[in-house]
């Protein structure tokens, strides 16, 4: 047995830890200038900006804490597969994201061992779309709103600077859609699988109105049997000064999809045939039939240093979910509203806000008799959750080179159930929850590297679907379910070593307590349950490097070690299910004159599927080769044809998990050995 009071140290060590890592960095950046070169075109870390995911117009020069942001470039990404979120931001050390061949609940995405215990969407991270949160009040986001073929901008908050999003910000990602250049952008894409895709873009900028959309129609075949289906999405964005003072931009996005859903498999049919589909899954007719509806405004006037800012937005989700124990029918409706007031000083900058949101679903099951619908509703309830917080941030110049930081945010949240069938007890239909989340941080910007240090409080609840699903079967919310809290420390570093190399490296501790876990029950098939463990806590560093030494050769590289625990009920320390603790990916392009030749290599130690540690899943080493050409003039266009390998050594492997799965059914196979052919068009 190991001693409980480890977990208590773990803090001073990882300060160790992280001075190692900086003299590391500052060693590297002695080195003298490589000759100048310019920095890959498919990726460009950006400098000075404002980090929109920060919430307190941060700039990323001088952020005391873990950001990474790059954009997209139309050029590069025109040449490009981007079928997935795992394709445009999988190389970010710390973000685990995994496909699971299909598309009925979502990639498993991981930050920091945020939102591990996922089975379907993602829980813990928010993440904003276009400047809307698509993470609800209860923290649940699905991403399917999110074509990934256009999006222009990602920003990773990782760790304590995204504690002033309040509930379930152990992380924020940013994701905004092309804008830019007026012009027109065609795409085709489609793959040995029989997935198909095919997507418009264009811009106008007018002397008064800059505005932009695209559409897309994505048809997936599927790697796996029962894996097929459609969808269909669209995005629109337009904005405009008044004046010197006053910005007003306006954005909508919706997603229509019609997705089936394989299920998961036990090992031995995992080995035997991983294109197989879970039987129960195939003759309940599980998947997913979802619309899903966004639009916010946003309003900003400047006076003088400071400026006004006021957003306001809405979503509407209609969901038909058949799963292989019951057909889940789902109406939700969420709005939310901000207002916030900024100030930039010569030496000091200030930002706080007022922040409101509601969300109503509307949740009914019903039988499942092999895909059929039972005539009368087991489950019929109306729930609610309504925020409210207050957030305040500040950063001071103490010296031209050192800023100190500091913030805080009071949230209340408060669910609530009415159960139209008369079956819940009265007293298990409300919870309400508080929490104080303060922030600090130090910078240092000396030269052309940046060290930070940061320490912040951070609070998760349990969301809606999690206080619904009682191990006993009884309707109403789950009383014992407690929300998880989080006190997260990091040191880091980023800058460049030259003009031909840049870099970002980090060190984290996490003391998290009442972290929840989810398991499954027999008689529960594969409903998932949850329950809180007293404490767990994270060790973890992560670094990424892209260097071009020549103009024909460009280098990434990304790799991030995790060493995620939970103290179980027997005090044994255990590891963390569902995530690897070292994750690595490199990517090398070769610039031939017009052509470009791209290897990718994902590589991932072996994890956990369950709490007891007992079921071990092989790691893995992926490869992905592209041949992209820079554009073949036709008339007033260009033509950008690409052609992708992945996955060429057909490596068998599982990079998702269903944790602590029922019955065994732990793995969800990843995609074999597949060609992808495609070609953009740019006037």
């Amino acid at each position: 047995m190991v001693d409980r009071a480890y977990s208590r140290y773990h803090l001073p060590k990882l300060m160790s830890y992280g001075i190692g890592l900086l003299v590391v960095v500052i060693a590297f950046c002695l080195v003298p200038d490589a000759s100048a070169q310019s920095v890959a075109d498919t990726v460009v870390v950006l400098e000075g900006i404002e980090v929109e995911a920060a919430r307190a117009h941060e700039i990323e020069d001088l952020a005391p804490f873990s950001v990474f942001t790059f954009e997209r470039l139309p050029e590069a990404t025109s040449r490009e597969s981007a079928f997935t979120l795992q394709d445009i931001a999988g190389g970010v050390p710390g973000l685990w994201i995994a496909g699971r061949g299909h598309m009925a609940i979502g990639e498993r995405i991981v930050l920091r061992g945020a939102s591990a215990r996922s089975a379907f969407g993602t829980r813990g991270i928010q993440i904003i779309y276009d400047g809307i949160p698509i993470t609800a009040p209860d923290g649940q986001a699905m991403t399917e709103i999110i074509d990934p073929a256009f999006v222009g901008r990602v920003e990773v908050m990782r760790g304590p600077g995204a504690s002033i999003w309040g509930n379930a910000s152990a992380g924020a990602l940013y994701f905004g859609s092309m804008r830019g250049e007026e012009r027109f952008h065609g795409r085709l894409e489609s793959g040995s699988v029989g997935d198909i895709y095919a997507g418009a873009r264009s811009a106008y900028l007018g002397q008064e109105w800059r505005t932009g959309a695209f559409v897309s129609h994505q048809r997936l075949e599927g790697y796996r049997e029962h894996s097929g289906g459609n969808v269909s999405r669209a995005a629109f964005s337009s904005g405009r000064s008044f004046g010197d003072n006053t910005l007003l931009r306006v954005t909508a996005a919706g997603v229509y999809q019609d997705v089936r859903s394989p299920g998961s498999l036990t090992l031995a049919e995992f080995e035997s045939d991983r294109t197989a589909a879970n039987p129960s899954y195939v003759t309940h007719r599980a998947g997913k039939e979802s619309t899903h509806g966004q639009v916010g405004i946003f309003l900003t006037h400047g006076i003088g240093a400071s400026a006004i800012d006021a957003t306001a937005y809405a979503i509407t989700r209609e969901v038909l979910n058949p799963l292989n124990y019951a057909i889940i029918d789902l109406s939700r409706t969420v709005a939310g509203s901000r207002v916030g007031y900024t100030y930039h000083g010569e030496r000091l900058r200030l930002a706080s806000g007022v922040n409101v949101a509601v969300q109503s679903d509307g949740r009914l099951n019903f039988a499942n008799n092999e895909g059929e619908r039972g005539d009368a509703p087991t489950l019929d309830q109306q729930e609610q959750v309504l925020t409210g917080a207050l957030d305040a941030y500040a950063t001071f110049a103490a010296t031209p080179s050192v800023h100190l930081s500091a913030g805080a945010r009071l949230d209340r949240l408060r669910f609530s159930m009415d159960d139209n069938l008369g079956l819940a007890d009265a007293s298990t239909g409300e919870r309400t929850f508080n929490a104080f989340s303060p922030s600090f941080g130090v910078s240092w910007l000396p030269r052309r590297v940046l060290y930070y240090a940061s320490v912040a409080s951070s609070f998760e609840t349990p969301t809606t679907t999690e206080l619904v699903n009682r191990p006993d079967g009884t309707t109403g919310f789950n009383q014992e379910l407690r929300p998880e809290r989080t006190w997260s420390l990091e040191v880091g570093a980023r800058g460049n070593a030259g003009s031909a190399a840049t870099f970002d490296v980090s060190a984290f501790g996490m003391q998290i307590s009442d972290r929840m876990m989810p398991f499954q029950t027999e008689a529960g098939g594969d409903r998932q349950f949850f329950r809180n463990v007293d404490e767990a806590y994270t060790l973890g560093a992560e670094v990424f490097s892209e260097i071009t030494p020549t103009a024909w050769l460009e280098l990434q590289a990304s790799y991030a070690y995790i060493h995620a625990r939970f103290i179980d009920t027997d005090d044994e320390h255990r590891f963390l299910p569902g995530l690897p603790q070292h994750q690595a990916r490199v990517v090398i392009h070769l610039l031939l004159d017009e052509w470009r030749v791209s290897a990718q290599a994902d590589l991932a130690s072996s994890f956990f599927a369950d709490d007891a540690n007992s079921v071990d899943v092989d790691g893995f080493a992926v490869v992905d080769l592209t041949l992209s050409h820079r554009g073949f003039p036709v008339r007033q266009a260009s033509v950008l044809p690409f052609l992708r390998v992945a996955n060429v050594l057909d490596t068998a492997y599982s990079r998702s998990v269903i944790v602590n799965a029922s019955f065994n059914r732990y793995y969800e196979p990843s995609p074999g050995r597949a060609l992808q052919i495609g070609v953009s068009l740019l006037m």
